[in-house]
């Protein structure tokens, strides 16, 4: 049975537009009919373009953001129905890690209250035992307990992030959304926050949905992964075999764009033409018809289905779906 199990999720942000008398309801359509399963213990990695719905899909997952249709399931058990009390004591075993550590920790608050906060939230540690659970938080992340005392502002870019890491753990989660966490990082600390986050799954086998748009850093944290454009996944399956194999059109212009370290090595680059569509408006059928070089005359009407390509891997496309 997968940890977590995503049916048909459904996002959709209403936007007024137009004056008092004329103002009309539409719809902008970030998340549209998306399924994934994460399996315990394993790394699942989500792919895309900038304004894809990635970190959508991940909050919606814990219900930060509520979803406007589909199911999430938790051990089989469906979260949609709880109310607040009941996804509280839920939450503790789903956690966040934000994209950005200079705007997710709170600039007022020393670090030992930042990490020991969920702790009293949920009724688990207070005084000595919170402290003692903080200050060995910090050894965990790589951090001795003197940062106990400082405030974010006095903390460098990597040392933040592993606050972040370190506030994700305290509740010993089954389950991280992990969205972006290295993007404001440069390389040396990504490597570092990269390393630690492995170094904790082996010891927690702890799971991860690893958003990201670095396509290299995906491959190297994923064990499964889902490529997504426009709010739909395009495709999805085992890492190594997506990575070797890719089918979608979409995928292969995408992965087309990850660099060899070789400079002896030329790679042809497959250079996709026009506009993003917007999300408020999204073609018809295939939603990269407008921009796909294989583009045939059924993908302007007719939405391409999900089918198996091979074991493990999954593609949404009507070159494979004759």
């Amino acid at each position: 049975m997968s940890l977590i199990e995503i049916k048909n999720l459904k996002k959709y942000f209403e936007i007024k537009e137009g004056f008092i008398l004329s103002r009309k309801k539409i719809f902008l359509r970030a998340l549209d009919d998306v399924s994934i399963k994460i399996e315990e213990g394993k790394t699942h990695g989500i792919v895309g373009e900038s304004g894809c719905g990635k970190t959508t899909l991940g909050k919606s997952m814990i219900r930060l953001i509520e979803p406007t249709s589909g199911d999430i399931l938790y051990h089989g058990k469906s979260i949609m129905g709880l109310g607040k009390k009941e996804m509280l004591e839920w939450r503790q075993k789903l956690q966040i890690i934000f994209q950005d550590p200079f705007s997710s920790l709170d600039p007022r608050k020393r670090v030992k209250r930042i990490i020991g906060r969920p702790l009293e939230i949920h009724h688990l540690a207070h005084g000595r035992e919170k402290e003692d659970i903080v200050n060995k938080l910090l050894g965990d992340v790589g951090l001795t307990s003197a940062f106990a005392e400082k405030y974010p502002h006095e903390l460098s870019g990597g040392q933040r992030q592993r606050i972040a890491v370190a506030r994700a753990l305290v509740l010993n989660p089954q389950l991280i959304i992990a969205d972006e966490p290295v993007t404001s990082l440069d390389v040396s600390l990504q490597a570092q926050i990269l390393l630690l986050l492995k170094k904790i799954q082996a010891e927690k086998k702890i799971s991860y949905a690893f958003i990201s748009h670095d396509l290299s850093v995906v491959r190297y944290m994923s064990d499964d992964v889902s490529i997504m454009y426009l709010g739909k996944l395009v495709e999805e399956g085992e890492t190594n075999e997506i990575y070797r194999n890719p089918c979608h059109p979409y995928t292969r212009a995408l992965f087309s764009s990850i660099l060899v370290p070789n400079p002896k090595k030329r790679k042809k680059r497959l250079a996709l033409t026009g506009e993003v569509p917007s999300l408020i408006n999204p073609p018809p059928g295939c939603r990269f018809h407008p921009r796909c070089p294989e583009m045939m005359a059924r993908c302007k009407v007719e939405e391409p289905a999900m089918i198996e390509e091979s074991p493990n891997h999954r593609v949404s496309c009507h070159l494979f779906n004759r």
